[in-house]
C-alpha cells in the first residue's frame, strides 16, 4: 500500500512539474505574441481617491491605456465601455489618454455607454456599439436634495456661518434661492456646451447636429449609428476584429488590463448598467456635477 501511495504521489509530482514547465515556457513566449489590449470601463467613472465598490477608477484606467500603448506586443487597444457615466473630470481625463495613444483605439459599447461613458467612447478612433446598447445621453443636470421641510418637522435647524452669499449653495438643509438656481443652471449649460463641442470634434460632426440630439436622450445602438455617434454595430468580437484590422494584425487574441471583477463588483456594475438603461440622462449628484 505504501509503495502504491509513493508511486501515486511521484506521478502527481511529475504532472505538476510538467504543467509548471509548460506554463513557464508559455509565459516566456506570451509577452512577445501579438495581442489586442482590452481595457474595461465598468460602472461609474470616478477619480481614484473617491472610488467605491463597482466604480471605474480613472487613474487605473489611464495607467492601463499607457501601459498597453507602451507594450510592443499590443497592436491595438479596445476600450470596453459599460458605464452610465460619472465624474466629468475623470471622464475627460480618460478620453484625453485615449486620444494620446499612438496605437489604434476602438471603443465597444456593450450594455450602456452614456454620458461620461459616451464621452470616453467618442475619443476612440472607431466606436462600435451593440445594436441594443444605450448610447449617447449628451446633456447635463444637477440634482440637489432639499430637506428643509423635513428638518422643520423633526424640530431641527441649521445655522451656517459663511464668507459669501453662495458659499453653502447646494446644501440640503435649506431650499435654494432663485439666484442659486440660476447659477446651477448656468453651470449645467456650460458643461453641456463642453460635452457638445467634444462630441462634435471627436465624431467629426457639426455642432448644430450634436445640439439637436443633446437633450439627454440615450439612443439604441441602431439609432446611434444613424446619428453618427458610432461607426458600426456589432459584438465585442466584431470590435476586436476591427481593432486587429486597424493594428495591421491578424490576431484576435486579447490581453486584459485592469482588475478582475469580484462577484460583488460584477453585481454593482450590472446595477449601474441597469440604472443607466432606465434613467441615463446626464450629470447628477447631490455633492456636485456628475456625468450620469
Amino acid at each position: 500500500m505504501n509503495k502504491l501511495v509513493t508511486l501515486f504521489l511521484g506521478a502527481l509530482l511529475l504532472l505538476v512539474i510538467s504543467v509548471m514547465i509548460a506554463s513557464a515556457i508559455a509565459f516566456q513566449e506570451e509577452p512577445w505574441a501579438e495581442r489586442i489590449a482590452v481595457i474595461p470601463i465598468e460602472g461609474g467613472i470616478v477619480s481614484g481617491r473617491v472610488m467605491g465598490l463597482g466604480d471605474a477608477d480613472a487613474w487605473s484606467i489611464i495607467d492601463s491605456i499607457e501601459s498597453a500603448d507602451n507594450n510592443p506586443s499590443v497592436k491595438a487597444i479596445l476600450i470596453e465601455v459599460n458605464s452610465p457615466g460619472g465624474s466629468p473630470v475623470a471622464s475627460a481625463e480618460i478620453a484625453d489618454a485615449i486620444k494620446r495613444a499612438n496605437k489604434p483605439t476602438v471603443a465597444w459599447i456593450g450594455e450602456v455607454g452614456a454620458s461620461g461613458g459616451y464621452w470616453v467612447a467618442s475619443a476612440a478612433d472607431k466606436v462600435v456599439a451593440h445594436p441594443m446598447s444605450l448610447t449617447g445621453s449628451i446633456g447635463a443636470y444637477s440634482m440637489v436634495i432639499e430637506a428643509e421641510g423635513l428638518m422643520e418637522k423633526l424640530g431641527l435647524s441649521q445655522e451656517t456661518i459663511k464668507s459669501g452669499e453662495f458659499k453653502d449653495m447646494g446644501t440640503p438643509y435649506r431650499n435654494m434661492t432663485d439666484e442659486e438656481r440660476a447659477l446651477f443652471q448656468e453651470t449645467v449649460l456650460e458643461i453641456k456646451d463642453q460635452f457638445v463641442d467634444t462630441v462634435a470634434e471627436n465624431r467629426n460632426l457639426s455642432r448644430e447636429a450634436v445640439l439637436k440630439i443633446a437633450d439627454g436622450r440615450a439612443f439604441l445602438g441602431t439609432k446611434a449609428l444613424k446619428l453618427g455617434l458610432v461607426d458600426s454595430l456589432g459584438s465585442e468580437r466584431d470590435a476586436i476584429k476591427l481593432a486587429a484590422s486597424l493594428g495591421n494584425t491578424t490576431t484576435e487574441k486579447t490581453l486584459y488590463y485592469g482588475k478582475t471583477a469580484s462577484p460583488l463588483d460584477a453585481l454593482l456594475s450590472q446595477s449601474s448598467a441597469s440604472l443607466g438603461y432606465g434613467i441615463s440622462k446626464g450629470f447628477s449628484s447631490t455633492a456636485g456635477l456628475q456625468l450620469r
